[in-house]
């Protein structure tokens, strides 16, 4: 069905997949997810993400809903990497720094979609070449996002990409959840929210990491046990944070985070073979026409931020002949 148009005229499309009473909304803009729509305890449907509802307005967003941003993902300082001897200066679109790939970033652009069935399960591949050069990146980059939505409430995101180049590749989908329904003005505050990360790397006031990475215990970062986003969040000074998944391994699909909300009864598990989470509180949505701060929380499953710029960090330089390939799952459900 048809999202909307460009300035241009290039039509933009939505497509919707249902499976065991769940439909999800996927958009060729930015191999973006729309709207989630699930029951809550009483049987009520409700969308759980927020968004738009035309490409013009999500065009104009600073929020990225929904959307999957790379080449990176978060913040790299100043821009700045230096890769094999070369350096390499990014646009600077975050103050000082850049990020998610920066102003015309994958993330606004138009992508390739196909639908398929994996295991007589509805899905959609969207698909892109970005060349050598843009946002100065190196290399020529193809990148595949493929959706899959199973019965069980699960929706699987593969992420494929290969560069004949070497480059930092650090791709995420950006969504924003809130679990009492995108609708209902209720703030994310009274979620309960649990990490399986007992350490989270600390950031500077430009959000940029300072290279450590510490234990969350005695902490306002400290989510190892369910707890209320809002008990700790001014302590805290709000969350814009990575946390660092307890299990590794690049191939194993590990538990994320878990949250539940008392008000619907709906609960969120994310699970990932990436080795970290940003967990933002969605501070600064008041910027955005339809929302206020607080209005909805992203569980960004990705490399580190700045990685590129720290040795002792998980290495995220794609090579030539090397394939980049993670999965990361939101899986909903209701509590009986």
């Amino acid at each position: 069905m048809l999202f909307g148009k460009l300035k241009d005229g290039t039509p933009v499309q939505i497509h919707e997949l249902t499976n065991g009473g769940y439909t999800v909304g996927l958009t060729d803009l930015g191999a973006g997810i729309l709207y989630f729509r699930c029951p809550d305890r009483n049987g009520a449907i409700d969308n759980v993400l927020l968004g738009f509802q035309t490409p013009q307005e999500l065009l104009l967003s600073t929020a990225y809903f929904g959307l999957t941003v790379g080449r990176y993902a978060n913040r790299i300082a100043k821009g700045r990497f230096s890769l094999d001897g070369k350096e390499y200066q990014l646009a600077l679109n975050n103050g000082e720094n850049h990020l998610h790939g920066g102003p015309t970033g994958l993330c606004f652009c138009m992508w390739q979609a196909r639908l398929l069935q994996c295991n007589g399960d509805p899905g959609v591949v969207f698909s892109i070449h970005d060349p050598d050069g843009h946002e100065n990146y190196p290399g020529n980059l193809d990148a595949e996002v493929t959706y899959v939505l199973r019965a069980d409430g699960s929706l699987v995101m593969n992420y494929r990409v290969t560069c004949d180049a070497p480059c930092p590749v650090n791709f995420c989908n950006h969504s924003y959840f809130n679990l009492n329904g995108e609708e209902s003005s209720v703030t994310i505050m009274d979620t309960e929210l649990q990490l399986a990360c007992s350490t989270y790397v600390p950031v500077n006031a430009g959000l940029i990491p300072t290279g450590e990475v510490l234990p969350v215990a005695g902490t306002p970062f400290d989510f190892t046990v369910s707890k209320p986003i809002g008990r700790d969040f001014e302590a805290a000074g709000g969350y814009d944070h990575c946390f660092v998944l307890d299990e590794t391994g690049d191939d194993v699909l590990k538990p994320v985070a878990s949250a539940y909300c008392p008000g619907s009864g709906r609960w969120l598990k994310v699970f990932s073979t990436m080795p970290a989470v940003q967990f933002y509180s969605g501070n600064f949505l008041h910027t955005e026409p339809f929302y206020e701060d607080h209005m909805g929380f992203c569980l960004e499953t990705e490399f580190y931020p700045d990685s590129p710029n720290h040795s002792n960090f998980p290495d995220s330089i794609l090579r030539p002949g090397q394939t980049y390939d993670h999965t990361t799952v939101y899986q909903f459900g209701v509590e009986e």
